[in-house]
């Protein structure tokens, strides 16, 4: 599972399946939310294949090549523990 960082509260879980989609098949992806559904600026993308995930590099810094950054933010990658 990859924990996604730095997100515009506006990153919604539908955007992160969609973009992560593009990469490979996602067993789940999800924007962590506050109680009051609001964002926590992370999200956690599980993909089906770890070769998926491989193309995302841990400790990555950046907006996934894209012009214009679709997140507004720098965003990060590392593991998420369970």
């Amino acid at each position: 599972t990859l924990r996604v960082g730095n997100l515009d509260i506006g990153v919604t879980t539908e955007d992160i399946q969609e973009l992560f989609g593009e990469i490979g098949a996602i067993k789940s992806a999800q924007v962590a939310s506050k109680p009051d559904g609001s964002s926590k600026g992370f999200a956690l993308v599980t993909y089906r294949r770890k070769a998926d995930a491989d193309h995302l590099k841990l400790g990555e810094v950046g907006n996934l090549g894209l012009d214009p950054p679709v997140f507004g933010n720098d965003v990060y990658f590392s593991l998420a523990l369970a």
